[in-house]
């Protein structure tokens, strides 16, 4: 889960606090001023725009810029490098911003993005309005996400995390949300974006590789973690009422050492930050024998090797996992 929060917190950051700002304002305003400045003198000019506006947070800067008219107006930027505080640099290869012109001018964060080079991948954001939202009657806003061979580890690298991982993922996602980027007339204080849902998710990982690690981090004993090699990972997922809906996690395939389903509920906390507080999962697993003599010492001491069955060829495990905050390990209990 903490891949997952770290995704999303980073998401918020990133599109919330600053892409709005950085793109949709900003190259609005380039639109009308690049033919006043020479080439060379853009990117330092547009550069300091986006760090007055992210406060210092964000530093971003490009070799040549231009106008991209393949399906509407927008900005193209090439050789991208974008840097945020706390996190490695990351270099595109090339930006396409092409904000809704009419909604810019009514601070509506509409339209989209095209992202080439991203962690060796491309992906793509594209925001429009979804519906009114009865009782506040603010306008919701769609925000798909779509993202196609992004690399495993350069992602790793950025969000730093502590173990290894290799392989390449899509995703395929869509989010309703509200922006607030008009101060309320009382002025109260608002979030600038509040989640209400995401109706679906889909994220395919091709040869997953995680090697063997050690986790020390929140732990009172060091906990040696196994590696683990899988041709394909599909996660299947909608988040809605503060709950992360595991519709089905797919692992493996027949001649992976662990193969089967996950699903389940993962309970977030409420507030901006949407740390996980408890989760119930059900799995049905299979795993060869190879994959059982690296988690056999790991069985016991989680009080779930009563769920193991063998069989032919190797083991099954069928258990219902759950875990609350305060708990210092999960619970397993029988499936059925």
């Amino acid at each position: 889960m903490a891949i997952i929060t770290q995704l999303k917190n980073l998401f918020v950051f990133l599109f919330v606090k600053n892409i709005f700002k950085i793109l949709f304002v900003i190259v609005f305003s380039v639109l009308f001023f690049v033919i006043l400045f020479p080439k060379n003198e853009l990117s330092d000019f547009v550069s300091k725009m986006v760090s007055d506006q992210s406060h210092n947070q964000v530093n971003l800067a490009f070799e040549d810029m231009s106008f991209s008219m393949a399906n509407s107006l927008g900005v193209q930027l090439d050789q991208v490098f974008f840097e945020m505080a706390g996190r490695p640099p990351i270099t595109l290869k090339e930006l396409v911003a092409s904000p809704d012109l009419m909604s810019a001018l009514n601070r509506k964060p509409y339209g989209r993005i095209k992202v080439s080079g991203l962690f060796s991948g491309d992906a793509e954001i594209s925001v429009h309005k979804h519906r009114s939202d009865g009782e506040s009657k603010a306008d919701q806003s769609m925000i798909a996400v779509t993202a196609n061979k992004i690399d495993l580890m350069g992602l790793k690298s950025f969000l730093k995390l502590p173990f290894e991982m290799h392989g390449r993922a899509d995703l395929n996602t869509k989010a309703i949300s509200i922006f607030q980027l008009t101060p309320p007339a009382d002025g109260s204080a608002q979030p600038p974006f509040t989640l209400v849902e995401i109706p679906e998710l889909t994220l395919t990982v091709k040869n997953f590789d995680m090697p063997p690690f050690t986790l020390e981090q929140g732990m009172a004993l060091p906990f040696n973690v196994p590696g683990l090699k899988l041709s394909e990972i599909v996660l299947k997922a909608r988040l809605f009422d503060n709950t992360f809906q595991i519709q089905e996690l797919q692992l493996g395939r027949a001649n992976d050492e662990l193969t089967g389903t996950i699903k389940g509920n993962v309970t977030m906390m409420k507030g901006p930050m949407m740390m996980p507080e408890g989760y119930e999962l059900t799995t049905d697993l299979q795993m060869r024998q190879s994959f059982h003599d690296k988690i056999s010492l790991l069985l016991p001491i989680l009080n779930a090797n009563r769920f193991v069955t063998p069989f032919a060829g190797g083991y099954s495990f069928k258990s219902k996992v759950s875990w609350r905050m305060g708990r210092a390990m999960p619970s397993f209990d029988s499936a059925r």
